[in-house]
């Protein structure tokens, strides 16, 4: 995993998206961190075309929000995410803490199911307290 990350978080237009990630391709950046917002998602698979990168030369993190799970569920969440990106999947899928314990439970295990599915080459979480965290081990064989 490179350790240099270009993340669009707070980036809406497609084209501002596409042309920041195009410069940190040609500057060396190998590393793309998406926001799960959707409307920047368009342009990363773009700048890897104008960049002349193939998709394996790219590391893809992405992240579950609160929102977007309550909104489109997960496996839509993540379904969207995929073709938003245009590619069949991210090497890093993070989530948020959703709230409730149930909640990140449930999100857990379909993102274990993402994972063996091969949509997502590594799981983790972001931004969850140590109680929270402490709950996803537990339940993973329940």
């Amino acid at each position: 995993m490179p350790q240099l990350a270009i993340g669009t978080a707070f980036l809406e237009d497609p084209e501002v998206v596409r042309q920041s990630i195009v410069t940190a391709f040609q500057i060396g950046y190998r590393h793309v961190d998406v926001d799960q917002s959707f409307t920047g998602f368009s342009g990363v698979n773009s700048a890897l075309h104008m960049a002349g990168l193939d998709r394996e030369q790219v590391f893809i993190t992405s992240k579950l929000s609160r929102e977007v799970v309550e909104h489109y569920g997960i496996k839509e969440a993540i379904d969207r995410l995929l073709n938003s990106l245009g590619t069949s999947y991210v090497d890093a899928l993070l989530m948020r803490d959703l709230g409730s314990a149930g909640k990140n439970v449930e999100a857990w295990q379909k993102m274990i199911q993402v994972s063996q599915k091969g949509q997502a080459r590594a799981i983790g979480v972001d931004d969850f307290n140590q109680n929270a965290l402490q709950k996803l081990p537990n339940s993973i064989d329940e």
